[in-house]
């Protein structure tokens, strides 16, 4: 069976990346900074927790872009 038109190329992934990115920008990224502020404002959080509510957005991007080199990494066919 061949198996080489199943795999998602990088141009698709690089459209994906972006179409998640405007995604993102547009409506995302604000509604994820007022979930976080709320969950750091009605909740009784820990130090970790209430850290990483508040920079939520931050660490999506941080997993984007090691989503991106692992694409990349193992995507590569060899």
């Amino acid at each position: 069976m061949n198996n080489s038109g199943q795999m998602v190329g990088p141009v698709g992934a690089i459209i994906l990346f972006l179409i998640f990115i405007i995604n993102w920008f547009v409506w995302l990224g604000s509604w994820i900074n007022i979930v976080g502020d709320t969950m750091v404002t009605t909740n009784s959080l820990t130090g970790v927790e209430a850290f990483f509510f508040a920079n939520l957005n931050f660490f999506i991007m941080i997993c984007i872009f090691l989503g991106m080199l692992g694409f990349m990494y193992f995507a590569r066919g060899e």
